[in-house]
């Protein structure tokens, strides 16, 4: 995963690059608003798993009823703008 990163008053504003040997161990709790600039990824929300792709945005709210990880499908990359909540 690569990324830049701007930070402002607890706001963190990221461009980020992922491929498929990407692997989230664990879950993320934060919150994160974001939109889908290029390729592919899914979501596993809590087990429900999500696809997203170009031209796709998504909120995700924080806490644990909103746990997920990112899953980069096989041969797939992504790049996406997210805004969090919480540096």
């Amino acid at each position: 995963m690569k990324q830049k990163m701007l930070v402002s008053d607890n706001k963190c504003l990221r461009l980020i690059k992922v491929n498929d040997k990407f692997v989230e161990t664990e879950w993320c709790f934060k919150g994160h608003i974001g939109y889908v600039l290029k390729g592919e990824m899914t979501i596993n929300f809590d087990g429900e798993l999500k696809n997203f792709s170009k031209g796709d945005g998504l909120w995700i709210d924080k806490g644990e009823n909103s746990q997920h990880k990112l899953i980069m499908p096989k041969n797939k990359k992504v790049k996406l703008l997210l805004i969090d909540e919480e540096v």
